[in-house]
């Protein structure tokens, strides 16, 4: 309940009108069937989207592709010097919708696009059709481990990841530091995190290892997930000089030269 008081509080008319379109989902038992949707953006034109209606997916359009939307500063000119971006990780990526504004800004990097729910996924995917994209079935966590993917309430945004030492599992978690071994990166220009609270287990001692190879962190941070999260982050980045600007719902960690 309390969650579903943020969301409404947070989107307004918008959430009204998509618990609407959910609860004539659940009522008349409407399976999702994927739609191809033409998203028009004074910075990029006009473009091609896969989403799936009566879910989550029509609020992060508004949310994060339409005016005004929640990445808009990166289109401002105070972030020019991040269009040379060569490595950028998006984690937390959904069906791709960051990677997409991203992608568009910085034309000439390697995106790795990581999600770990996998209906997400398989949108994800035929999203990112771009070899620029790198998309990756697992949740990023402080180190290689067996994880669970728990539902959210609130549809198809949302879901957590945990720990299991039983033999079922849904995804591997997969560290930071792991991602730039794979891809033999020294040095990532953007890590976006948006993780519904695994930025505490992201942000533990073994940040130490790749925390000073980031230009930089884009986080949303989720303290009703898992408290003390924006502790523990704020600790790091002052340690490790890094100051921050908010927009919205988002932090920018940016290094101080």
């Amino acid at each position: 309940m309390k969650r579903l008081i943020e969301f409404l509080k947070y989107m307004g008319l918008s959430s009204i009108k998509l618990l609407f379109f959910m609860f004539l989902k659940k009522l008349f038992n409407i399976r999702n069937k994927n739609i191809k949707v033409k998203i028009k953006t004074k910075k990029t034109g006009k473009e091609f989207l896969i989403i799936r209606p009566y879910t989550t997916d029509l609020i992060l359009v508004k949310q994060l592709l339409m005016d005004n939307g929640e990445y808009d500063f990166i289109y401002s000119k105070e972030f020019d010097y991040l269009k040379n971006s060569k490595f950028i990780i998006d984690a937390g990526a959904n069906i791709g919708m960051f990677s997409r504004i991203i992608g568009e800004v910085c034309k000439n990097a390697t995106i790795i696009s990581i999600e770990p729910e996998n209906d997400n996924y398989n949108l994800l995917q035929k999203n990112l059709n771009d070899k620029k994209y790198i998309c990756k079935k697992n949740g990023l966590w402080n180190k290689k481990e067996k994880l669970i993917v728990i539902p959210s309430k609130m549809g198809e945004w949302g879901f957590t990841v945990e720990e299991t030492n039983e033999n079922k599992y849904d995804v591997f978690g997969i560290g930071i530091i792991d991602i730039m071994k794979e891809y033999n990166i020294d040095y990532i220009d953007i890590l976006k995190m948006d993780i519904e609270g695994s930025e505490y287990e992201v942000f533990d001692n073994s940040c130490e290892k790749w925390i000073d190879k980031v230009k930089v962190i884009i986080i949303e941070i989720h303290d009703r997930n898992k408290k003390w999260c924006s502790l523990r982050i704020m600790k790091i980045m002052k340690k490790h000089n890094y100051d921050y600007k908010y927009y919205k719902n988002t932090y920018v960690f940016f290094k101080i030269l």
